[in-house]
């Protein structure tokens, strides 16, 4: 499970692909639609399986509605700034 923040909103989801310093995620059904702009700058949370918490700071590069109804979103994500505790959990998936 992930949680991407903007502003004072947070939204839970999950990543569905790490690709150096790109993140795919989706977002979990929401009760209304909301738009995620291309530009903003969010926070991603998630819990790797080494337990400790990696809060990466992204620019979002794109997003969509996911059919049928739009409630989810699929959000491509640049991080600024790669850490080194996420460099060694992406060699740990190699």
């Amino acid at each position: 499970m992930a949680e991407l923040i903007t502003g004072t909103k947070s939204y839970d989801g999950f990543i569905e692909n790490f690709s150096g310093n790109d993140i795919f995620m989706r977002t979990f059904p929401m009760t209304t639609a909301i738009d995620f702009n291309p530009g903003t700058i969010v926070e991603v949370k998630f819990h790797p399986p080494t337990g400790k918490t990696l809060c990466l700071n992204c620019r979002l590069k794109w997003s969509y509605k996911t059919p049928p109804y739009g409630l989810t979103n699929s959000i491509g994500m640049e991080i600024i700034s790669l850490l080194p505790d996420y460099e060694n959990f992406l060699k740990g998936l190699l």
